[in-house]
This record gives C-alpha cells, structure tokens and sequence, in this order.
C-alpha cells in the first residue's frame, strides 16, 4: 500500500503555518466493523510520539512507538511502530526553515505518551501498523467510575455481538425509541471482556462464500458474504461486501452517490424482489476508497439487510449487489470508479417474531405496490405525529414511485401509535399547519395521516388505501 492510498479514506490534507492543529471528518464506524477489519487488535501503552514527523512525497508521516501488554488479535513484537498520517513538521517556507502543520482530514492519531489504550491495527510495511478506524481504531483504558476496574467504551450495532448486560439494555432503548433502527449503542465494556468479543466477530468472518466474486469490470471485482447460512426473522442478518482490483490501474470510490447500502437486490425463492424500505438519501461526503493494483478493501461489514428490507416471511433467500456506475469529475465533485456487481449468496431465513413496524410496513406495501406509491418506514420508538404529542409506535411514508423530489419521495405521512396521541397547541410565534388527521384505530394502534402535498385526490386515494391496509375500523 502506497503513502497516498492510504488517505483515500480520509479527506483533505493541508499544509499550513503555525501550531500544532488538527482536522478530522470522521467517519463512525461500530465496534464489530473495526475489529472485523483490524489485521491485529492490542492493548498497552504509547510509548513515544515525536514532536515532529517527517515529510514523505508530500505526506507528513509520524512514525510512534507503542508497547504492548496483549495482542487480542494476531501475535508481533512486544513493541510495534505505529505510523499516523498529519501534525507538525519542519517544512521550508520562504526558502527559511519553519515549522508546519499538516491537517490530514478525519486521520487519527495517538494520544500523549503514558496513556493505556487499545489498537485497531492495519499492517502496512517493514513490520509498522497503520490505524484502521478513526472512531474505533484508538480507544483509551479508563477506569469505570467509583472502581479500579479498567474499561474501554465501545459502540455496537449488532446486539449478537454485545456483552449480555449490553444488549438488554440495547433491547430496552429500542422498544422504548431512544435507539433507532441504524444508530450505534453505546456502553463501557471491561477489558477482561474484549477478548471474548473480538472472538465472537472474528468467528463470521471465517465464511466459506466470502472468497466467491462477482464478475470482473475494468479489472474490479466484489465478493458478498453473509456471516452464517442460516437466520430467523427478527434478528439481525450480517452481510460483507469486499472490492478487489486486479487492473494495472489504481481505481477509486468517491461515495458521493447513493450509498451502497441500498444498492443491494433480495429476492424470494420465487423469484419476489423483497422491496427496501429505507428513505434513499445521498451519502454527502463519505468515506472514499483507492485501490492500487492487487489491493482490497472491506465496503460493507456488519451490514444487517433485515434493518433495510422487507423481510417478514420464512424462506430461502438471494441476495445480491446491484453494482453501482462510476461518474466523471464534476466541478468541485470527484469522480468515481464503477463498482460492479457481486456473486449472489443463498440464505435461509428461518420463522420468528417480525416488529410491528415491519408487519405495518408489510400490510402497507402489499396494498399500494400496484397503485404507483412506494413504502418507507421512517422510524420506530417515540414518534411524534404532526402537531401531536410524542407517544410509541411507528412512522411511516407514501411516496410516489420513480420519485425527482423530496415532495414526491414524502407525499403522505403515517403514524401508528399504541396510544392516542393529543393535540399539542403551537407556540405563539411558531408556524405550523394543521395536527395530523386521526383516521380510526387498526390491530396495531391509532391512525394518523398528514399530508402536505397530495391534492385532495391523492390524500383521499391514500385515506382508503391506508384503511384498507391497516384494517382501521374508522370510527
């Protein structure tokens, strides 16, 4: 891996005068997704940080020195080079030594000399290490207040890989809402206890699919895997996608478009696509990628399709990766590669107990897919119909099929809640339209709907659709 490739994930690097300074965009990755892609995970001390780095080709590179108590992944020395990328140097100025800042977008570096923490380590060369994650790749020891017991804080998205004491809690936040469907859980996890968890994702990684690939594209290649063969309703169902180029160029990933998350085709062992119910949306800018020749990297780990999909039925499922097109440079915007399509993986998805969202979603989806209106589901938890107050349930949206516009993707509103929810009078110098429309009771809850939109036509097509749906008694 070159000096350069190493900062396609990480934003713009800039020299500038004075001290030292640093800029970060980072991009938040889970606990399961650092220590799935860390080549080795240790814990110990910083040794050294040098008061200035040295400049390589333009990159300024630091080169620490980290001693190690424990290798939790993968075995070394018992004192390793870690390399970070950005900080002050020496540079030339006006002809005039002078010193230097390099800011190196979203880069993450060291903390002071003395301090415990655990590594998230890439290999890179000449026996030196690389962080592999901006927000997991350096987690600090601490000790958990009132006690001398040393603990790290790690975020989670897959609840199977959360300590027992963490996912019921996990649990509780989403039935409650604080925790949405794609937001990460956050808890202090004693280091006794990492090994233990580095293991249990380190065990999906050991897939029999995962080294099968899609077809080659100008020299590109994916490869999807799932961490098991076998799932059940209700729980999380974990995909991999990793890309490879075997071209004589280096290739590169803006993420600038649709995220690759929703790039992904399920399909029913009838041939039924499974529909994706998750607002599109653009990434903004993401994490990018280069890949020099012979190199891979990890797009997607610990991506759970059931969040994502419609999934509410036992069966034998496909699943694939679309691909996505590559796009010229545009203005300040840079282009993109092609991404192409991956192999397809079979996987049975065994009957268990489906959320009320996806059950309200389902019954959704079935009596509008013919009619020209596409299904999102919005969230679950504390919901807040339109000037109404906050109660549980579930938000949903109607939206035009094909849509060009936030106007189209939106057009109608949703709300099912398991209590009534009250009229909330708006503030004096507050603008508001008129309070979600009650529209009767279905076997899940009360019925709102809002529109702003829909032509009086349109939200009277979408009263009966969502009545018949949802089996809402009207009264």
């Amino acid at each position: 891996m070159s000096l350069r490739s190493r900062l396609g994930g990480f934003g713009v690097v800039l020299a500038i005068a004075g001290g030292p300074a640093y800029g970060s965009r980072v991009v938040q990755m889970s606990f399961e997704e650092a220590a799935g892609d860390a080549d080795v995970v240790v814990v110990g001390t910083v040794v050294e940080v040098p008061e200035f780095a040295s400049e390589e080709s333009g990159i300024v590179v630091r080169r620490n020195r980290f001693h190690v108590e424990k290798y939790l992944r993968g075995d070394g020395a018992a004192e390793i080079e870690v390399q970070t990328i950005g900080g002050p140097f020496m540079g030339i100025r006006d002809g005039r030594p002078e010193q230097l800042v390099q800011i190196a977008g979203g880069q993450p570096q060291l903390p002071a000399v003395g301090t415990r923490a655990v590594l998230f380590l890439k290999k890179y060369g000449g026996g030196a290490y690389m962080i592999c994650s901006a927000s997991h790749g350096v987690v600090p020891v601490v000790q958990r207040a009132g006690t001398t017991e040393d603990v790290v804080g790690l975020s989670f998205r897959n609840p199977d890989v959360m300590p027992e004491g963490a996912a019921a809690d996990y649990a509780r936040a989403r039935t409650s809402g604080p925790i949405g469907p794609d937001e990460l859980f956050h808890d202090e996890v004693p280091l006794t206890a990492l090994d233990g968890l580095i293991e249990r994702v380190g065990a999906p990684l050991a897939n029999p699919t995962r080294n099968q690939w899609g077809p080659e594209q100008d020299g590109v290649r994916t490869s999807l895997s799932a961490s098991d063969k076998e799932f059940s309703l209700g729980k999380p169902i974990l995909l991999r996608l990793v890309v490879e180029n075997q071209g004589r160029r280096a290739v590169h990933f803006a993420f600038e478009q649709l995220h690759v998350h929703l790039s992904m085709s399920v399909e029913q062992s009838d041939g039924t696509n499974v529909p994706c119910v998750v607002p599109s949306g653009q990434t903004g800018f993401g994490r990018g990628v280069v890949l020099n020749r012979g190199e891979r990297t990890v797009l997607l780990e610990g991506l759970d399709i059931a969040d994502q999909y419609l999934l509410t039925s036992p069966g034998i499922y496909k699943f694939q990766f679309k691909g996505q097109p590559g796009y010229p440079r545009y203005r300040d915007m840079e282009g993109s590669d092609a991404i192409p399509a991956s192999n397809a993986v079979t996987i049975t998805v065994a009957d268990g107990p489906v959320k009320p969202s996806r059950l309200l979603a389902r019954a959704l989806f079935d009596a509008v897919q013919t009619s020209g209106w596409h299904v999102a589901l919005l969230g679950e938890g504390d919901v807040v119909p339109a000037g109404r107050s906050s109660v549980s349930g579930t938000a949903l949206a109607l939206g035009r099929d094909r849509p060009t516009s936030m106007a189209d993707a939106l057009v109608a509103l949703i709300w099912v809640t398991a209590s009534p929810s009250a009229i909330v009078p708006p503030k004096p110098d507050e603008k508001s339209g008129s309070p979600a429309e009650a529209i009767g009771r279905c076997p899940w809850g009360e019925v709102y709907l809002r529109s702003a939109s829909a032509s009086p036509a349109e939200l009277e097509t979408v009263r009966k659709l969502t009545a018949t749906a949802l089996n809402i008694d009207g009264r």
